[in-house]
């Protein structure tokens, strides 16, 4: 058996510890891990052990169900599906997939699940999450009937590659450049990078943006943060940036390693916001992945950008016809 565990993040919806609250707080719910990516070669059989902590107020229904997801092609957030089309994972007894369980305020519980994967079975990747959907019930075991049941549900997410190869064969390529052909002068520059896995299983992404002026000095950098795009998914690039991230908005990504970014730095739009603008601006986008040659490969493209002072322009095109219209006035 062999496991391969990934540099993973999809977004917060995906990997964040999902905790959900009322207004007693009756239900509180944690997962641990609330990601892991595994490898594993047909024939093979592999185990993964969870826990499952409620810290709420009242006596829970847990039941645990498995299904597919898909990523959102932009943030990496997760789309879930109905059911699941992977067929070779269960729980270990004594708990089932479907069949419910009972968590007390305080109970910590460890799952284990079993994959087994026949010699024959489909190769590819599987994203899928187990699900545990919960209600609070009364303490004779019978569903609330008070008007104030609690329900939710959270998940964590398991990632499988079925392959005969153990090395990182995703591939990844710069789609799409979102940027401008003019900017003005007064304003700033702001592109976003939609990239591409088009290889055999998810991969991390790595490299870099720079800008340059038109004098081809390097004025801007961007470091790709290491998201982790799906095989056969798309998703906006990010970079981590303490002085900007704040004032975007950025799309969060919560973790509990202190060397992750904090989430309010990450944002997917790459901004250049000097002074002034001038001249042709050259973005050149290097991303690099390792291929299915096990060698590193970079991707690389160059866009250009015109900036011009076009509100001066304008203004100053205003002033010229108001100053060309008053005599014609005065005639009138």
């Amino acid at each position: 058996m062999k496991k391969i565990i990934l540099i993973l993040v999809l977004g917060v919806s995906l990997f964040t510890t999902t905790v959900v609250h009322a207004q007693t707080k009756a239900i509180e719910l944690t997962i641990d891990p609330p990601v892991e990516y595994i490898h594993i070669m047909p024939g093979e059989k592999t185990s993964h052990t969870l826990t499952i902590q409620h810290t709420g107020s009242q006596k829970l229904e847990i039941t645990p169900n498995l299904v597919g997801f898909e990523t959102d092609g932009e943030t990496g957030r997760p789309i879930l599906l109905y059911g699941s089309t992977f067929r070779h994972l269960k729980l270990v007894a004594p708990y089932l997939l479907g069949d419910s369980f009972i968590l007390n305020p305080g109970d910590k519980k460890t799952i284990t699940l079993q994959i087994d994967v026949p010699p024959d079975a489909q190769l590819g990747e599987f994203p899928q999450t187990l699900l545990f959907m919960a209600k609070t019930i009364s303490s004779d075991l019978s569903y609330s009937t008070s008007g104030s049941e609690v329900s939710g549900g959270l998940g964590t997410n398991i990632i499988i590659n079925v392959s005969r190869f153990g090395d990182d064969r995703g591939q990844l390529e710069i789609d799409q450049i979102f940027k401008p052909s003019f900017v003005d002068s007064f304003s700033k520059l702001e592109f976003t990078i939609l990239a591409k896995n088009v290889g055999l299983n998810a991969t991390n992404a790595s490299g870099s943006a720079t800008i340059q002026n038109w004098q081809g000095k390097t004025v801007a950098e961007f470091e790709f943060y290491p998201d982790m795009i799906l095989a056969n998914n798309s998703r906006k690039l990010r970079w981590s940036n303490p002085d900007l991230g704040t004032k975007l908005d950025p799309l969060p990504s919560i973790s509990d390693n202190p060397s992750v970014p904090n989430p309010t730095t990450l944002t997917d739009r790459f901004v250049y916001d000097p002074l002034f603008l001038f001249g042709p601006l050259t973005m050149t986008v290097n991303l690099q992945t390792n291929g299915q040659s096990g060698a590193d490969q970079f991707n690389t493209i160059v866009v250009y950008t015109l900036a011009m002072p076009i509100s001066l322009i304008v203004i100053s095109g205003i002033g010229l016809g108001l100053i060309l219209l008053l005599p014609i006035l005065k005639k009138v």
